[in-house]
């Protein structure tokens, strides 16, 4: 049988409403059997990317400046479409670790591409 790769990022997986229309899509060919996933876009216009929050993250932490606030939206976001799917994988630990290595000096690269 043939299989089809997805790839879903930006609005269409800006939140749980989107990860419900991503599965119908999936559900309804079997052949999608490959399912790529990037970073969460803009759920509406005044919304920051949540790549620009990353790497905004990383510039602070590089000034030893708090990260908090860009942070948050970054935690949230995740902890909101992990409860909209009813899910228990356990994101705000790994949110936390998370913010252990952008403290701790990880790249700009490896910051960002948590949002993936």
């Amino acid at each position: 049988m043939t299989r089809i790769a997805s790839k879903f990022g930006g609005s269409s997986v800006a939140d749980h409403h989107q990860f419900r229309k991503i599965r119908d899509i999936l559900e309804r060919d079997s052949r999608r059997k490959i399912v790529v996933v990037s970073a969460p876009g803009k759920r509406h216009s005044g919304e920051a990317k949540l790549t620009d929050l990353l790497y905004l993250c990383h510039e602070l932490a590089q000034k030893k400046m708090p990260v908090d606030d860009p942070f948050s939206l970054i935690r949230n976001r995740f902890v909101e479409i992990e409860s909209g799917l009813d899910l228990k994988a356990g994101i705000e630990p790994e949110m936390e670790e998370f913010r252990h290595q952008i403290f701790n000096g990880a790249d700009r690269d490896f910051i960002a591409s948590r949002g993936e």
